[in-house]
């Protein structure tokens, strides 16, 4: 979700560069055909390929600064807006499974204690690695660029998931009546 956000804000500073200057307020940058020829839209239009890496190192490094600074923050935003990955809600459900860790007591307070130590910090991780991996796919110029590759690995992963599952349901009738599949 962070790429997905971040390649929407993206897009959306080179359209409103050409929305100022077709009103004569070219403040973002000039745009020809489509495409920022030059201000803050060029400096964070996605380098497509390898070749702007050794024509103009500096707009690669700051595009790619911005990327990922980007991703982090909307990674952060979507666990502490949307509310399901939050510690709160982690710690709550682990509790309602039973899970208890070794050495501690087993309550939602501590659970929430200990989350609260662990996924901030994943989650800035998990944000700048996903955005790491959707930039270099931009930079290398991969098909339908980073966040192409990263919505093909979720479909293809989730396809896989939905075939084990019926693989699994196949070959062990009573797991089917079990799930209530019948």
């Amino acid at each position: 979700m962070p790429v997905i956000l971040t390649s929407a804000l993206l897009v959306n500073i080179s359209l409103f560069a050409s929305v100022f200057q077709k009103i004569g307020f070219p403040i973002l940058g000039e745009v020809s055909g489509g495409r920022p020829i030059s201000g803050l839209a060029l400096w964070l239009t996605t380098p497509n390929s390898l070749s702007v890496l050794f024509t103009n190192p500096l707009r690669v490094v700051f595009y790619g600064i911005f990327f990922l600074a980007c991703c982090v923050l909307f990674s952060w935003l979507w666990v502490e807006i949307s509310g399901s990955l939050n510690a709160k809600e982690v710690s709550k459900q682990l509790y309602n499974s039973g899970i208890q860790i070794p050495g501690f007591r087993s309550s939602k307070r501590q659970l929430y204690m200990i989350m609260k130590k662990y996924i901030p910090a994943l989650t800035i991780l998990g944000g700048l690695f996903v955005g790491i991996l959707a930039f270099i796919a931009d930079l290398t110029g991969a098909l339908g660029g980073g966040t192409g590759v990263l919505l093909t690995v979720g479909v293809v992963y989730r396809l896989y998931e939905e075939i084990a599952k019926e693989q699994l349901m196949d070959v062990n009738p009573m797991l089917r009546r079990f799930l209530g599949d019948e």
